[in-house]
């Protein structure tokens, strides 16, 4: 599998989104999306398990969209 790495946010990050977006290209439930923001969101470097590199691609496109620099 491929990871994603959330670094860092700007303000005005759509957190709602972000989640959203987090749960749709993982494997993770909703509530668990919602705890790894979270915690991003608290300084912490969260990584992410994503299928393929297609899908990694356009995850981070869409969190840069959001207001995250990931990897």
């Amino acid at each position: 599998m491929n990871e994603v790495v959330l670094k860092e946010w700007r303000p005005g990050l759509k957190v709602v989104s972000l989640i959203e977006l987090v749960h749709e290209h993982t494997s993770v439930s909703l509530p668990e999306a919602k705890n790894l923001v979270e915690r991003f969101l608290a300084g912490e470097r969260v990584t992410l398990s994503v299928p393929n590199s297609a899908v990694k691609a356009e995850f981070l496109r869409a969190a840069e969209a959001l207001g995250v620099e990931g990897e």
